[in-house]
């Protein structure tokens, strides 16, 4: 963390001003390195990423991370994989704590060091599994209905370890077995993330309206848990401060700043974390390699 005796004093530019937003963008950047040896947000294939924990575990090492939290989506399962992973290769380099990403109604909510068999942490789990697989099922059905060939069962066999199928999955096999027609469509860049917005986002042929439980039920299950409340890239799902004054208010305990992105998309959320007082974590929420989320190595800093 920043102690007063690292940066003092408000630099001045050469007008003679106060440039508050390169002093912020400093603090920001120093808090980074001050955290530097952790990424606690990223994904296994049990969820939406696409590699093994035995992956997670080698790269995080070979970045010279120390802590890490796999915080694949609805569920807790690789933390228990992981320990047999560390336990069996005798691994004490890195720590992996338990850890979760809940998909609520509007915001993504990271459980940090929870107690991954809690039963009424599971129980809320499940029902965010079961919304998932239903709304995948009628995606994949609309965009049958729609002339591609898809089905939920095609998917699935495309990504056989995954415990939560979803529209990353959905959109990885458009790309690969789609591939002529969505280029005819939309151009060369089959990328997962331009399939998605083509495809999957509100308005378009695969949309199914997202099914999640509330804020309102996933702080309280963290807590019940053990654990730490954390929005997650608020960056991206945040428009108006208020918004976080409501999480604030059912127990939001901290905020995510995400290194690989420009510190100046998160100086009003620094900000707003250590005015509230709130926990600041770091992440990657790294899914794939040739996605631009790698895993944060030891001197992770924020982009300028």
């Amino acid at each position: 963390m920043i102690t007063d005796n690292k940066i003092q004093t408000i630099p001045t530019s050469e007008s003679g001003t106060t440039d508050t937003t390169t002093f912020l963008e400093q603090k920001l950047e120093q808090e980074m390195f001050d955290n530097k040896g952790c990424d606690f947000h990223m994904h296994s294939y049990l969820s939406d990423g696409v590699n093994s924990i035995e992956h997670l575990i080698d790269k995080a090492r070979k970045n010279g991370l120390k802590k890490i939290a796999i915080t694949d989506h609805d569920m807790t399962y690789s933390y228990e994989l992981a320990k047999e992973i560390l336990a069996k290769n005798e691994i004490t380099d890195l720590i992996v704590i338990p850890g979760v990403e809940i998909s609520t109604d509007d915001y993504h909510i990271l459980g940090l060091n929870i107690d991954p068999h809690n039963e009424s942490l599971e129980e809320v789990l499940h029902i965010n599994r079961e919304f998932c697989i239903a709304r995948s099922e009628i995606m994949c059905k609309n965009l049958k209905n729609a002339g591609y060939d898809i089905s939920f069962d095609k998917v699935h066999n495309l990504h056989p370890n995954t415990k939560r199928l979803g529209k990353f999955h959905i959109a990885d096999y458009l790309a690969k077995f789609e591939t002529g027609r969505i280029k005819k469509e939309n151009g060369n860049d089959i990328s997962i993330q331009n399939v998605i917005k083509s495809y999957l986002k509100k308005g378009k042929v695969g949309y199914v309206n997202s099914m999640n439980i509330f804020s309102n039920q996933a702080i309280p299950a963290i807590h019940n848990a053990g654990g730490i409340a954390v929005l997650a890239h608020p960056s991206l799902d945040v428009k108006e401060m208020s918004e976080i004054d409501s999480l604030v208010k059912i127990g939001l305990d901290g905020i995510e700043m995400q290194p690989n992105y420009s510190a100046k998309d998160y100086l009003p959320f620094y900000n707003y974390a250590k005015a509230k007082g709130l926990v600041i974590t770091h992440g990657s929420d790294f899914h794939r390699d040739d996605m631009n989320k790698p895993i944060l190595s030891y001197n992770t800093n924020c982009r300028r």
